[in-house]
């Protein structure tokens, strides 16, 4: 049986395509919800900054614990993301393995 590799290429890319832009908008919302999660803190401590409150010491202290507290939680961010490209991977390689299976 013949099978137009071009085709079946095409439908691959399709398939890691499709589940590849599912999973970085999963990543994407995450990433924004922990960013709105922090605005509030973020805000408060530029609030208190210009109005002089806290002087550079204790602002830069408190970014470099923000900072701290982001890379944490932007960490399952990464997981995610590296989830999603498994994801997909797994989706072209199937299309493929059934394409090719389906034809013998």
């Amino acid at each position: 049986m013949s099978v137009d590799v071009d085709s079946l290429i095409s439908n691959v890319i399709g398939a890691a395509g499709n589940v590849a832009q599912n999973e970085g908008s999963k990543a994407l919302s995450y990433i924004q919800r922990v960013f709105e999660n922090e605005k509030e803190t973020l805000k408060g401590l530029c609030d208190a900054r210009l109005a002089g409150e806290i002087n550079d010491a204790v602002f830069d202290q408190e970014l470099d614990r923000e900072k701290a507290v982001l890379e944490g939680e932007l960490l399952t961010a990464r997981i995610m993301s590296k989830a999603g490209i498994q994801k997909a991977v797994n989706a072209a390689m199937d299309v493929l393995r059934n394409s090719i299976r389906s034809l013998l």
